[in-house]
């Protein structure tokens, strides 16, 4: 009976010693999400929330803050992938809407603009046939000649979000990342919790646009 106590009770003293380091583990990983949460590094935060939730994954404070944020975070990284495109990098941007996609696989921005990217690599590979017309640096010329420049709007990709219970700066800043943009704020400005619907929108619609306040 000695011998087969003896098993049981190591297994339980090293789940006494196991428990509380997990426990203080998830706690540390937490608080450096909450860190850079506040910094508005979303991205860092969704990985340090997420490490926390696969720790203890029926905690509900880790649960909430890894849901909570892995909008904002792929949202950022759709942002940095537009911004790759703009400077050629077809196959990073690629890899970048793909990643935002599986941290939050309803994001339906990156879905749209992972087939847009991925369908500019493919006519760069394979350029339908064009007619003949006046050389480029002629074209050009003319172009430049027939007026004053103007300014291309900040961005025209449509606006998809949702996001419920979610204070209205924090909503504010998400549609800021997606159009390109970095929305700033009044001191006086008091945030509130909304809830957020919007389905290929534009930056001027979404920002106009009068969200209802959660009532929770």
């Amino acid at each position: 009976m000695r011998r087969l106590m003896r098993p049981a009770l190591w297994l339980l003293l090293v789940a006494a010693i196991t428990l509380p380091a997990v426990a203080d583990k998830a706690k540390d990983l937490y608080a450096k999400g909450q860190d850079a949460e506040a910094r508005q590094q979303f991205e860092t935060a969704y990985g340090f929330y997420k490490q926390a939730y696969d720790l203890r994954p029926k905690d509900l404070r880790y649960r909430s803050a890894f849901e909570r944020i892995r909008f904002e975070a792929a949202a950022t990284i759709v942002h940095n992938g537009q911004k790759l495109r703009e400077e050629g990098k077809l196959d990073d941007a690629v890899a970048e809407f793909q990643k935002a996609l599986a941290i939050d696989p309803s994001l339906f921005i990156a879905r749209q603009e992972l087939n847009r990217t991925v369908k500019m690599i493919n006519d760069q590979r394979n350029p339908p046939p064009q007619a003949a017309g006046p050389p480029a640096g002629l074209e050009r010329r003319v172009h430049d000649a027939a007026g004053p420049v103007e300014l291309a709007p900040i961005s025209n990709t449509p606006i998809t979000v949702k996001m419920l219970a979610t204070k209205s700066d924090v909503v504010y800043r998400t549609i800021g990342q997606l159009a390109g943009v970095n929305v700033l704020f009044d001191p006086d400005y008091t945030a509130r919790v909304i809830n957020v619907d919007l389905n290929g929108v534009t930056l001027d619609e979404a920002l106009e646009i009068q969200f209802p306040i959660n009532a929770a």
